[in-house]
């Protein structure tokens, strides 16, 4: 699978054109810490090999608490990777046992810490809210823990049940009781006025930071810059068109190993890259450039004034510098904006 994923990185080099500079690597939407350091290693000496590569590329590597071991952690350190993201979810026993997480409150705190004495300073950790409980108070905890292990970044996640999971089918058959809409909303009013009051900025509805260490590479893509995604089912955007790999293990393999690619390209329209710019522009503190999104379809700022005034009216949104922003109240309802400035 390594050599694979080397190969399809030389094999897509003209992707993003001609002689683009490497802004950021992310290892991640699935297990990167199944690889070896030495496996690791192999895949970015590729992209340097291949690319030209930023002096201050932001390199970061996904990881699970039970998966982080000193030694993994130095080696990964030690071959450039610069940023880790952790996912945590919480630091209570129950709610990890609920969510089938394989490691404890223990493992999760000593993984951050870990990490720290490592070397490395830029952490991202992840956290569920709206778990089913009788009151907050295992949010406020976990919380209080997250913010006592300074870390600079975290990442806040709803909890969300998809249908075909095991989750779905205990929802189905009445097993699984979710929170009520008015418990997940004041979390995360809770998560917000608490993150504010110690320092971390909300640069985007589910992350918030310290010290402007924004995730550069998720940030690169709210703001519609283009990416290439390596490995079975990633998906890749070149300002134009988007496109997926083979979602199947095998047969990516075997079409690397002929030295071809199984990636499906779709064209967009002006009305297509104007709303995938709205979807992911809105939700960040930048907001949605009104300019832009009249460069991208003709008369956008005319059609949708009478919304936008109603919107602000009912104080969702507001704008500056032609730019419309979600308001405090409005980051509840950010799918409903959406929808709503959406272009049919």
């Amino acid at each position: 699978m390594t050599k694979a994923i080397c190969n399809e990185i030389v094999l897509r080099k003209n992707y993003l054109g001609e002689n683009p500079i490497i802004q950021t690597i992310y290892f991640g939407g699935g297990t990167p810490s199944l690889l070896s350091v030495a496996e690791v290693e192999l895949i970015l000496d590729t992209i340097y090999d291949v690319f030209e590569v930023d002096d201050q590329v932001e390199i970061s590597f996904e990881m699970n608490p039970d998966d982080i071991s000193e030694t993994y952690l130095k080696n990964l350190f030690s071959i450039g990777i610069n940023r880790l993201s952790i996912g945590i979810q919480s630091f209570n026993d129950d709610f990890l046992t609920f969510m089938h997480r394989a490691h404890n409150a223990e493992n999760a705190k000593n993984s951050i810490q870990l990490a720290q004495n490592v070397g490395f300073h830029n952490i991202s950790a992840d956290l569920i809210y709206g778990i089913p409980a009788p009151n907050d108070d295992i949010f406020l905890s976990d919380l209080d823990t997250m913010l006592n292990l300074n870390i600079s970044h975290i990442s806040a996640y709803a909890l969300t049940i998809e249908e075909k999971t095991y989750f779905g089918q205990k929802l189905k058959k009445g097993e699984l009781k979710l929170a009520s809409d008015d418990f997940v909303a004041n979390q995360f009013e809770i998560l917000i006025s608490t993150l504010q009051q110690n320092n971390f900025e909300q640069y985007e509805i589910s992350n918030f930071c310290k010290n402007n260490l924004y995730s550069r590479h998720n940030s690169g893509y709210w703001l519609q810059k283009p990416y290439i995604g390596i490995g079975p089912s990633a998906h890749s955007y070149s300002g134009f068109d988007r496109g997926s790999n083979m979602p199947n293990n095998g047969k990516y393999l075997q079409s690397l190993l002929q030295n071809q690619l199984l990636f499906v390209e779709e064209n967009l329209n002006k009305k297509e890259l104007a709303n995938d710019y709205l979807l992911t522009s809105i939700r960040t503190k930048w907001g949605t450039s009104i300019s832009k999104m009249n460069a991208l379809f003709e008369d956008y700022e005319k059609d949708f004034s009478e919304k936008i005034l109603l919107l602000q009216e009912q104080t969702l949104i507001y704008q500056q510098n032609e730019n419309i922003i979600l308001t405090q109240k409005g980051k509840l309802l950010a799918d409903t904006i959406t929808e709503k400035l959406f272009i049919p």
